[in-house]
């Protein structure tokens, strides 16, 4: 139960937390798992949505060991661009409803990711409701503009970028997850805000094993969301160039992709011999997942279609000791990674292909940067994380 002589932090997610929906989520649930772990000056309460689509039984599991701390909210289905501007609304409705209720003086409102979870923070703020001595600020995951230019007209999207503006600007604090987020909110618009970077159970990660230098056939994956954001369209190309280029070598090496999303038609169009379509993962089965490959890629773009911050794909990569191939943007070089990982040109296909022909060549040769990765790692802990976190919260 949650003890009402603390401060409480309200989180919202505009999310239905289900356990293979991505970082936010993985973060959310080993957050909560650390609050509860160590004795910390405040309580949790996570509000959510719950719609058709959702699964109750696959949801991260911090929802059945705590269920006090989570407040669903239950929306309709997916539809159009009206219903979907419909459920946003109810969401946003309901979260400040039950928010006006139970808030107590010395509170704080948190969202979690981008404008979706700004709003209420933000109302609460402007409205400095009851005149009780809260703050309401927004933990942002990404660059909202870069992620939004995939699906967004030229309009569409300078409204909501005007509208992010506003809504940053007046809330009491920002939280971001990388260094690069923070940088471009600061350059661009004058926004301030302080950077804890993205974290693992790094535990989860100590008992894989070890790249199979010996072994004849290379296994590479793209883990995540399949969007041309993520540098998925890239990925399958890089597939037909290695296969039209190394066509004699096809045999000695598998790819394979984990994850769903609005480009899944280009596995299901595509009959390639060597790519194995893994499906959606549960979160917690990643790290053994892991241990299975042998090279991962992480190719968020950083140009205007793309996105931002520490991802946590890219930390369970280094962290699990497999050799990463990422695009060569502030987004990975944001932390020291030039010895840990092989750096290709963003957009390059054929560095992509070819990489994979260096590495199935000499893949013993690049031991030295898993072992560098999975030192570089060890630097974000959970631990270290909820640390940082804790210590913001005392200065507010």
């Amino acid at each position: 139960m949650i003890n009402n002589s603390k401060k409480t932090i309200h989180l919202i997610l505009f999310s239905a937390l289900h356990s293979f929906d991505g970082g936010r989520e993985t973060w959310l649930n080993n957050f909560i798992k650390e609050s509860k772990r160590k004795t910390s000056d405040f309580d949790l309460v996570v509000y959510y949505f719950s719609d058709s689509r959702s699964q109750s039984e696959s949801l991260i599991d911090s929802v059945y060991l705590y269920p006090d701390i989570f407040k669903k909210i239950d929306l309709p289905s997916h539809g159009n661009i009206f219903k979907s501007f419909l459920r946003v609304l109810k969401f946003q409705i309901s979260a400040f409803s039950n928010l006006k209720i139970s808030i107590q003086s010395g509170d704080i409102i948190l969202g979690i990711g981008n404008i979706h979870e700004a709003f209420i923070p933000f109302i609460f703020n402007i409205l400095k409701f009851k005149n009780k001595t809260l703050k309401s600020g927004v933990w942002l995951r990404s660059i909202f503009i870069k992620q939004q230019a995939a699906l967004a007209g030229p309009l569409r999207l300078k409204i909501m970028t005007a509208v992010e503006i506003q809504l940053l600007k007046s809330l009491s604090f920002i939280l971001s997850n990388g260094w690069d987020t923070s940088l471009f909110y600061k350059n661009n618009y004058n926004i301030d805000s302080y950077v804890i970077p993205n974290s693992l159970v790094l535990s989860n990660y100590r008992d894989i094993k070890n790249v199979d230098y010996k072994s004849k056939v290379l296994v590479i994956s793209f883990i995540g969301r399949l969007s041309k954001e993520k540098g998925f369209f890239e990925f399958m190309k890089s597939i037909e160039l290695f296969n039209e280029l190394y066509s004699d070598y096809k045999s000695l090496i598998e790819f394979q992709v984990v994850g769903n999303g609005p480009l899944r038609h280009l596995i299901e169009d595509e009959l390639i011999n060597n790519l194995k379509y893994i499906g959606v993962l549960d979160n917690y089965l990643i790290p053994n997942y892991l241990g299975n490959i042998d090279c991962g890629v992480a190719l968020t773009s950083a140009k205007t279609i793309g996105g931002g911050g520490l991802s946590h794909g890219y930390l369970e990569l280094l962290a699990s000791g497999r050799i990463a191939i990422v695009w060569d943007n502030e987004i990975y070089r944001q932390i020291d990674c030039e010895d840990s990982v092989v750096l290709i040109e963003e957009g390059n296909i054929s560095g992509l292909a070819n990489s994979y022909f260096s590495i199935l060549q000499k893949k013993e040769a690049y031991q030295y940067k898993t072992q560098n990765a999975i030192k570089l790692a060890e630097s974000f802990s959970i631990e270290n994380h909820f640390n940082l976190f804790c210590e913001f919260i005392e200065k507010l």
